[in-house]
């Protein structure tokens, strides 16, 4: 049986399966380890893991696969981050019930973790250097486009993406460490 099934275009087809099943057995620890310090939920790391492995099978690359998987493993993780950002604001918009204004244990340990997470933003924030910790800000809480900043600023867009793309670096780098 043939593990390559044409796309129908003319393209490249997918991986051989051999391949993935490979690849998986050589990088799906490792891979784990990167989803599961970043995202602290083994279920969650798991499932991103399979999901990775599955874009991957999908996929019509050439070369070596092993940067494309972990590309497709960050664009999941940063997916991941939004969806749940998202989700908390959208919790947070939630009018309190008046039966429910004691917390329960669970969401005081859910609420001091998530104090701990904004000193641990906030730290990382203050050591940015100026200019980009400004730009950042301009961006995140101003709501602010590159373009509008970089007129403001009187700087290149592409300056203005290099500042907040080395501010989200640093936050990400930051939060891991801590």
């Amino acid at each position: 049986m043939n593990d390559i099934v044409p796309d129908g275009r003319g393209g490249r087809a997918p991986m051989p399966a051999a391949t993935i099943e490979a690849l998986y057995r050589h990088e799906s620890r490792r891979l784990l380890r990167f989803f599961s310090r970043r995202t602290r939920h083994e279920a969650e790391a798991q499932d991103l893991m399979h999901d990775a492995f599955l874009r991957l099978s999908r996929a019509s690359i050439e070369g070596d696969p092993l940067p494309y998987l972990f590309r497709i493993a960050r664009n999941l993780l940063l997916s991941s981050m939004r969806r749940d950002a998202r989700w908390r604001r959208l919790v947070s918009d939630v009018p309190v019930d008046e039966g429910s204004l004691f917390a329960s244990p669970a969401e005081q340990s859910l609420n001091l973790e998530a104090e701990d997470v904004k000193r641990q933003y906030q730290r990382v924030i203050d050591q940015l250097p100026e200019k980009t910790r400004r730009i950042y800000l301009m961006h995140r809480l101003g709501g602010r486009t590159y373009i509008e900043i970089a007129q403001e600023m009187d700087l290149s867009v592409k300056a203005i993406e290099y500042h907040i793309s080395a501010a989200l670096k640093a936050l990400v780098r930051g939060v891991d460490q801590a």
